[in-house]
């Protein structure tokens, strides 16, 4: 398949790329800046601008939009978030305006808000943060668009570039890092891309998707498990306040689709 793929000069935007470059699908890429590495066909774009061209066209005629760009990450709290929704919404509109039918976006579990336990997609979050409420409401527009729209909630990553690995990785040093009695649903950046593409790619589920491994992990267990020699500093990392201490996502519908 043609796959346009947003975002391409990101941390995840390259996994998912890599991914399906190793699957074997023609690639059309693109972002505001040029990736190091650029693998397929890179075309520039910048979303912030309202499109007035077919995109379809530009973007060589994709068979399906894998949607990774996203304004501001990770100030998660700035007002600024909500800006996004409308160069968000009027660059896929153009899409599906003049040809495209398939569109997966990438959204996070932000979206569930301040909560703990199990989180199944069917759930409303609360003390949301300006960027879960820019997410949340373009997933409600792009709803009412004929197309297939598979929207993927990711929970937390680690791998090769993410936040978290870099600072942990590499540390003979003490790290700050937040209370042991926090837990978070992790799972490795390249399987992340793995299932970010089954979903793109597959026809039969659509909606709202947990990307996770459906269990809690110990941050600090997690950050041993990258550097078995680092020292950590536990209780000197505040904590943010628009997230939960101990949830994990369901896999229910991500197991009828991997």
């Amino acid at each position: 398949m043609r796959i346009l793929v947003t975002g391409a000069s990101g941390y995840l935007g390259g996994y998912v790329i890599n991914e399906l470059i190793k699957q074997g699908h023609e690639v059309i890429s693109t972002s505001r800046t040029r990736p190091k590495k650029i693998q397929g066909t890179w075309i520039r774009y910048m979303i912030i601008e309202k499109p007035n061209e077919n995109l379809y066209e530009l973007f060589e005629k994709p068979d399906l939009l894998i949607h990774c760009a996203w304004s501001g990450i990770p100030n998660y709290t700035e007002f600024s978030q909500l800006e996004n929704f409308f160069p968000q919404y009027d660059f896929i509109k153009n899409l599906v305006r003049n040809g495209l039918k398939d569109v997966t976006v990438l959204g996070t579990c932000l979206e569930y808000g301040k909560m703990d336990g199990e989180l199944k997609e069917d759930y409303n979050g609360y003390d949301l943060t300006y960027y879960a409420t820019a997410k949340m409401r373009l997933y409600e527009v792009l709803k009412l668009l004929p197309i297939s729209l598979k929207w993927c909630r990711l929970f937390h990553n680690f791998g090769v570039g993410s936040i978290f690995y870099s600072l942990i990785k590499h540390k003979q040093d003490v790290v700050d890092i937040v209370d042991e009695t926090q837990y978070r649903d992790y799972l490795p950046v390249e399987t992340v891309a793995k299932h970010v593409v089954k979903i793109a790619t597959q026809k039969d589920v659509d909606g709202i998707i947990n990307v996770c491994s459906g269990k809690s992990t110990k941050i600090v267990n997690l950050a041993i498990f990258i550097n078995p020699n680092v020292k950590l500093n536990i209780g000197n990392f505040p904590k943010n306040d628009f997230e939960g201490d101990n949830y994990f996502g369901s896999v229910e519908k991500l197991n009828k689709i991997i």
